[in-house]
């Protein structure tokens, strides 16, 4: 029948074949034995048999010719029944090979993964339908084809210098992801896996070449790692970013951003909670700690303001942090923390300067409303000596007593500023306190 190379991929062990050499010698063995064993026990008990019962030498003569003829009809009889019983072991054997070459064809071409089997010169032997359907030939088509015609030209050099390596002994296999070129000149990412299969003597036959289309895995991940760095991109715009923190374990991680934020490199991955408390001071710690358990004990969402203390640079910014819990979606018994922190120092600057600006408009309020009392109060002494000088006179008495109330109610209006003002600056005072 030949030899058949792709049934290597089917896992059949050829080291099996001398055992089966074996057996067929054994009964032949047994066959040639039974025979010899069979004759000679037929030509002693014969020829005896003949010498007890012939009277004369014409009837032994005539019983010799019939013992012949019956030792060759036996003989015939005796090897018909060791062939029968031979060739019925040899058809039950050839029908399980046939069985497990079909079901091997089947599962082999049916495989959802591409397989190919590649000669030593890069000719590719045979290919399977999910190798045809990835390449977008057909499967008579790829047995025309080498390796050099379905990839890049860029990758010749490399791939010859691995399998150099293995048909050097240095290896068995290599697995790489790369692209392929399929008939229609398109480029798709695939998983190859490259294995060198030997014969019994150790010399290699073939290689065995399994193709998976991961295209379209390739193309999610670019996908998600450029909205990945527009998520970085915006959180560095937006000064803000995440972390995630394991309830149980208390492992934290933190994102680019944060570490930034933070004033730490991102080659520190260890010790970042611990790392953190040392930028805060002590009130500010159990202020933090006690939000913090709040939330993992009480469910209650974490949203505080820290001032935290750069080490390196010694400058102080606030931050703003939120968090929540999250349930492991894997029921796995885990929680975990997501949280954001986000760097709100100028909000805070400009608070403060909102405050010191109302602040400062308080004092002015104090000063003009002493300025405005000042010739007020004048007004109304002057007009207290002309109403004392000219008594006599009706109507200017009675213009006077009108400038005199005026000038009162004048007085009253800057008082109640006075007092507003007042309740204004308490206010800040226990806004600022409180913060």
């Amino acid at each position: 029948m030949g030899e058949i190379p792709f049934l290597y991929v089917y896992g059949i062990n050829y080291k099996k074949l001398p055992f089966m050499v074996k057996q067929e010698l054994k009964y032949s063995l047994i066959i040639g034995g039974n025979y010899l064993l069979f004759g000679i026990l037929w030509i002693l008990l014969s020829d005896s048999f003949l010498d007890f019962i012939a009277s004369d030498s014409l009837q032994y003569k005539h019983l010799q010719s019939i013992k012949g003829v019956l030792f060759v009809c036996l003989s015939a009889l005796l090897i018909f029944l060791l062939v029968l019983f031979y060739y019925k072991r040899v058809i039950r054997y050839q029908n399980k090979f046939i069985a497990r070459y079909k079901e091997n064809e089947l599962m082999f071409h049916e495989f959802p993964i591409g397989i190919a089997v590649v000669g030593l010169d890069n000719k590719i032997i045979r290919g399977n339908h999910s190798l045809a359907k990835i390449l977008g030939y057909t499967e008579t088509e790829i047995l025309n084809l080498t390796r050099f015609d379905i990839t890049l030209p860029e990758e010749h050099t490399m791939d010859t210098s691995r399998r150099e390596e293995m048909l050097g002994g240095d290896s068995d296999f290599y697995t790489r992801n790369r692209q392929l070129i399929r008939k229609n000149g398109e480029k798709i990412w695939c998983k190859i896996t490259v294995i060198l299969l030997k014969g019994s003597s150790g010399k290699p036959k073939y290689f065995i070449v399994s193709v998976q289309d991961i295209n379209q895995e390739v193309m999610l991940n670019s996908q998600l790692a450029e909205m990945n760095a527009g998520l970085l991109k915006a959180q560095s715009i937006g000064r803000f970013g995440h972390w995630t923190m394991n309830i149980n374990s208390r492992d934290i991680t933190w994102s680019e951003e944060t570490y930034r934020i933070l004033g730490i490199e991102t080659s520190q991955e260890k010790g970042l909670m611990y790392r953190f408390y040392s930028l805060l001071d002590r009130r500010h710690r159990k202020l933090f700690d006690k939000s913090l358990n709040a939330l993992i004990h009480h469910g209650k969402k974490l949203n505080i303001i820290l001032p935290v203390n750069l080490t390196e640079s010694a400058e102080i910014k606030y931050v703003n942090l939120e968090a929540e819990i999250v349930r492991d979606a894997n029921a796995r018994g885990n929680s975990y923390l997501q949280g954001t922190i986000k760097d709100i120092t100028e909000i805070m600057l400009l608070q403060n300067e909102k405050k010191d600006f109302e602040r400062s408009l308080i004092q002015w309020g104090y000063l003009l409303s002493h300025e405005l009392r000042k010739p007020l109060c004048s007004i109304l002494g002057l007009m207290n000596l002309y109403n004392n000088t000219h008594k006599s006179i009706r109507e200017k008495e009675e213009l006077v007593e009108k400038m005199r109330e005026l000038g009162e109610e004048m007085d009253g209006y800057t008082r109640k500023l006075a007092g507003e003002l007042y309740k204004m600056e308490t206010t800040l005072n226990k806004g600022k306190n409180a913060a």
